[in-house]
């Protein structure tokens, strides 16, 4: 006759949330970072993000550029990729099981892999006028040492993660007549970190 062992942790899970929904620092893996277009011609990817002990946190998107301009994204983007050491990244076709079933989408394979988030929750007005909420990626950092982008570049120790999760605010929402959260983003005409090849630590 078959004997049932109790497991603590599988029972903490009955009732509780797959999905992240509060703010705070997350450490895990991006499982998909697939490019995407907007319908305003914005560009950017989105991120589908797993907690190490298996919550979800989709649609995290960042939007990097628009027509030659880029947006304060990008700066994430350089962050994400310095936390990851990943100096170059380009989209390929990588098959991902959708809503549709499994699709060939561009991924950015090299990002697929182990990463930590702040997270904030963010409210938005949907098109009936009733208000939503989604996760939001605030500020990215390494996994292991929880070192920012910062301070991987200067080669130092975590100094600053108790203070920025100490600091996480939530984001209130938005009515529709502020611009588009995506359009409102700050725009930035740096050129990533290719004047200072010989500075980067991997």
């Amino acid at each position: 006759m078959k004997t049932y062992d109790l497991n603590p942790n599988a029972a903490r899970e009955v009732g509780a949330s797959a999905r992240i929904n509060e703010k705070g620092a997350y450490v895990g893996k991006f499982t998909r970072a697939q490019a995407v277009t907007a319908k305003s011609g914005a560009e950017g990817i989105e991120f589908t993000f797993e907690t190490d002990s298996g919550q979800r946190a989709d649609y995290l998107t960042i939007w990097t550029h628009k027509e030659g301009k880029e947006f304060y994204g990008r700066k994430v983007l350089d962050a994400i990729m310095t936390c990851m050491k990943v100096r170059s990244i380009s989209a390929e076709p990588t098959p991902w099981k959708g809503k549709n079933g499994t699709e060939m989408v561009p991924q950015f394979r090299a990002l697929l892999g182990r990463i930590g988030l702040f997270l904030v929750v963010e409210e938005y007005e949907k098109d009936d006028g009733s208000v939503a909420s989604k996760m939001v990626l605030a500020i990215p950092f390494e996994a292991d040492t929880k070192r920012t982008a910062s301070e991987v570049l200067d080669k130092g120790t975590a100094q600053a993660f108790d203070g920025i999760l100490a600091s996480l605010r939530d984001k209130p929402v938005q009515r529709k007549a502020s611009p588009r959260r995506e359009a409102a983003q700050h725009t930035s005409h740096g050129g990533g970190f290719d004047d200072m090849d010989d500075d980067i630590p991997f």
